[in-house]
């Protein structure tokens, strides 16, 4: 008994101080081993050396302070190098850091410095595709429209031009490139001198800075046709294409004189003793349809009192009324109308038989012509020849 008695104070006096010593002294010894190794990444102040106590000391109690430090060291790197490959290393190795969002801030500057500098479309492209939602966008945007537009111009083409348009249809140089496509269009068609040429330019470009010139040219070069067609057709062709040009009185006096009469219009006028003349056309421009001459005019409108007819010595004719159409010879564009009928003396209500004959011709917009009265009951009694003009009134 007394034997384990001895063996078990022993034990105690032996391994018991040494535990007490071991474990209330372990912290004391961790923190005197660690101070020089903390001093020593400080003083060496890289990441490097943080790291390695990060390694060594992964539960010490000053792991925030390195962490912190760390990412300090991380971003004063990149700080020095100022390139992208540095910025993107920091946030690789540096989740979260302190220094993030600067670093995200220095490669979009970074990114839009190097396309700056390269001041061309594909330089912004590609600032755009790498940082779509960066600062820059407006200014790399804007160098892409003005690398464009001087594409454009350099080229000088309207398909150039165009592929502007599409790309950047409200750009800022839309305005200057609209006024160069024009330009370019308007060129291309007096290059041609076309009244085709001008019609497409006038459809590409309605309203402009030529258009009003080129419905000038278009009409001068169709006036200038119907003057080399110098037919009735070439002048009736330019009065149907330009109701309002600058040529219609021109061309409807020279239509007049080569296919006349003219369609559907009427003629007025006078004998050579002043009595009124109206003469009337179909509508195919192919028969006078109606001849009044005296009171038979002013009955159908036509301004003044009426003037007898002294035909001849046996009587006092009024007026007279054609109405028998008649047929305008294409060749020498003459009529004849001949219309037999009764005239009532006056005073007294008996009748005679009488035949009248108008004979006329067309030329440059008038209708010349003579007028004879017959009597075939009293020959001698004819008229002599009445001389009378009419001139078109309408179109």
């Amino acid at each position: 008994l007394m034997g384990v008695a001895a063996a078990a104070m022993t034990l105690w006096m032996t391994f018991v101080p040494s535990f007490l010593f071991i474990f209330a002294g372990a912290p004391f010894n961790a923190r005197l081993t660690a101070q020089p190794r903390l001093s020593g990444a400080l003083a060496a102040n890289t990441a490097a050396a943080y790291r390695d106590y990060l390694t060594l000391r992964p539960g010490g109690r000053h792991v925030g302070e390195v962490v912190i430090r760390v990412d300090d060291a991380n971003w004063s790197a990149a700080q020095q190098a100022r390139t992208v490959t540095a910025f993107q290393t920091y946030l690789a190795e540096n989740t979260g850091g302190f220094h993030s969002e600067d670093a995200r801030a220095a490669i979009d500057k970074a990114r839009w410095q190097t396309a700056a500098a390269a001041g061309t479309a594909e330089a912004a492209q590609a600032y755009l595709r790498e940082q779509p939602n960066g600062r820059f966008v407006a200014q790399a945007t804007r160098q892409v429209d003005d690398a464009r537009f001087t594409t454009a111009l350099a080229a000088n083409t309207v398909e150039a031009l165009d592929a502007y348009r599409r790309e950047f249809p409200s750009g800022a140089h839309i305005a200057d490139v609209e006024r160069q496509r024009d330009t370019l269009l308007w060129g291309a068609a007096v290059t041609v001198a076309s009244p085709e040429a001008f019609i497409q330019y006038l459809e590409a470009q309605p309203a402009g800075q030529y258009a009003n010139e080129a419905r000038e040219r278009i009409d001068d070069l169709h006036w200038h046709a119907a003057e080399a067609g110098d037919s009735a057709a070439a002048f009736q062709t330019y009065l149907r294409r330009h109701p309002n040009g600058r040529y219609v009185e021109a061309a409807r006096r020279r239509y007049a004189s080569y296919r006349a009469p003219v369609p559907g219009g009427t003629y007025t006028g006078s004998t050579e003793s002043g009595a009124a003349v109206t003469l009337t056309v179909d509508a195919d421009g192919m028969r006078v349809v109606g001849l009044g001459i005296g009171a038979g005019a002013a009955d159908v409108g036509t301004s003044g009192p009426a003037r007898s007819l002294a035909l001849t010595g046996c009587y006092v004719v009024n007026g007279l009324t054609l109405t028998a159409p008649a047929a305008v010879e294409d060749e020498g564009r003459e009529f004849r109308m001949v219309q037999r009928g009764s005239m009532g003396l006056s005073p007294g209500t008996s009748t005679i038989p009488v035949e009248a004959e108008a004979v006329g011709n067309f030329l440059d917009g008038l209708v010349r012509g003579t007028l004879v009265v017959r009597f075939p009951g009293d020959r001698t009694c004819d008229s002599t020849p009445v001389t009378w003009s009419a001139r078109a009134t309408e179109p």
